[in-house]
């Protein structure tokens, strides 16, 4: 195992025994390189930056970073976002002492936004700081967009440009990594969470404001459901994919109920505007309106719907999800096909179809070159759908597996991984299995002991002779002889040490 951090008192006591390498000296030449390459910088935002100011800032950096190439960064951004020489000039003086400081100045810029913009801003670092898994740039968009009082996305009601509507507006503190929204480092998110900063963003109303986005994507989703569609013809629901009207879907589908129940672990009393939601809500269920508004003994099984309890439905509609989701998760499946007829079969909601939907229809769409495309969509709402969707644009259709694709033949090759029909019995693999007899022996070789494993050779002879014997038993079981030697070389070192 390799460990690298800085030279922490508590990491070096704990590794006190271990042999250690101090790449300090090393360190301190990099970052002050660093530091050399940010000032010069900021001559392409002050032209003809004086001299001397320019000397002023890479000492006061080199003095004040302490190691830390982050608060450098931070740092050179902020000055960045000056007007001016004599405005840098002051700055100078001024710069936050340590990385805590460095964030409370920029959690006080966006404090000092306008209101809309604030809250914008809020809603941004909310899902950044409380999703369940890393998001993309567009998810923040549309999650940002469906609140209280706009219960649709549309051109209208979303964002026109995210670098610098979303990015720019909580910046330094964001990043773009790969396509995700992600904090610019670990321990901002820490701080925005802790007392440090107020919290300056609290759990319960960040779940909050994502619960709400997550129930109304599912109830503009409805219109795709026949039982909900009434006029709505195919060509119309192709059109709302394309101009991104259920963008949310896929990460809603997943997490909402995990949201919800988030929210309601620190709410003594939910909102009126969530409330709200979840009577429009409840139409997702398919026994809906007649879904029973009292709780039996076999409901509020999980400790996490306690606090639910004054919301009958919305307790057996989580609940019943909860115990869905989980059978289908252990659940193996010949093929995707025969996933999917389980899953509209068994889901007591609309969910899994409206999902199902949303993935036909996309991929439909995503198949066709801009020459292809039906009369009925608009050519430019279909070059921003494509943008949109960049290289992501066919996701694997297994349940919580969120890989994306370029194309239908990566994503299918994909999806391979999925069917897996050779369970290991005696661990957690037993429900999930493996593709072939033979990864299931490897992984058997590898961690689980046979009988003959607690056997101490009788002297060192036997133990130098074991690789080889091991060697014979599995070439003799049709195994891999590199796979074999590996195994057998382990075997011998684990007897050895216990020798």
């Amino acid at each position: 195992m390799l460990v690298s951090s800085r030279d922490e008192p508590l990491i070096r006591k704990i590794l006190r025994q271990s042999i250690y390498l101090s790449l300090n000296e090393n360190t301190d030449e990099a970052l002050s390189c660093y530091i050399q390459h940010n000032v010069r910088s900021l001559h392409d935002t002050f032209p003809g930056l004086d001299t001397c100011i320019s000397r002023r800032i890479e000492d006061r950096l080199n003095a004040m970073a302490n190691g830390m190439f982050l608060w450098v960064h931070l740092v050179t951004i902020m000055l960045k976002d000056l007007a001016t020489q004599h405005e840098l000039d002051t700055y100078i003086e001024t710069l936050p002492d340590g990385l805590d400081k460095a964030y409370g100045r920029i959690i006080a810029r966006i404090d000092n936004l306008s209101k809309p913009l604030r809250e914008r801003a809020l809603g941004i670092l909310y899902w950044t700081c409380v999703a369940l898994r890393p998001v993309k740039l567009e998810e923040v968009v549309d999650g940002i967009a469906l609140k209280s009082g706009q219960a649709t996305l549309s051109k209208a009601t979303r964002v026109q440009h995210p670098q610098r509507d979303v990015l720019d507006v909580c910046a330094p503190i964001l990043q773009m990594r790969q396509g995700l929204v992600e904090m610019v480092h670990f321990t901002a998110k820490e701080y925005l969470l802790s007392d440090k900063s107020g919290p300056f963003i609290q759990l319960g109303m960040a779940h909050l404001n994502i619960s709400i986005s997550c129930l109304l994507s599912v109830a503009s989703s409805s219109i795709l459901v026949p039982r909900y569609s009434g006029s709505t013809s195919q060509q119309d629901m192709e059109n709302l994919v394309v101009q991104g009207a259920f963008g949310l879907q896929g990460y809603v589908h997943q997490y909402w109920a995990d949201h919800v129940m988030a929210y309601f672990a620190t709410a003594e009393q939910p909102e009126d505007n969530l409330v709200a939601c979840l009577n429009d809500f409840y139409k997702v269920r398919k026994d809906f309106p007649e879904i029973s508004n009292s709780l039996g003994s076999a409901y509020v099984e999980k400790e996490d719907l306690q606090k639910m309890v004054r919301f009958p439905k919305l307790v057996i509609l989580v609940q019943d999800w909860l115990k869905f989701r989980k059978d289908l998760a252990e659940r193996p499946f010949a093929s995707i096909d025969a996933q999917q007829a389980w899953q509209c079969r068994k889901d007591d909601t609309y969910l899994s179809l409206i999902e199902q939907k949303i993935l036909s229809i996309t991929e439909d769409i995503c198949a066709k070159s801009a020459t292809q495309i039906p009369e009925h969509i608009n050519k430019q709402d279909f070059a921003v759908f494509r943008a949109r969707l960049g290289s992501t644009s066919f996701l694997c259709r297994y349940f919580m597996c969120s890989h994306v694709f370029a194309t239908v033949r990566e994503r299918n090759t994909h999806e391979t991984i999925h069917l897996q029909s050779f369970p290991c019995l005696e661990c957690d693999f037993s429900g999930r299995g493996f593709q072939s007899a033979r990864d299931l022996e490897r992984h058997k070789s590898k961690y689980h002991m046979s009988a003959q494993d607690f056997e101490i050779p009788s002297n060192v002879m036997d133990v130098v002779d074991l690789p080889l014997r091991a060697k014979r038993s599995l070439e003799e079981a049709d195994i891999d002889t590199s796979v074999a030697k590996r195994v057998a070389m382990e075997r011998c070192c684990w007897i050895t040490k216990g020798l």
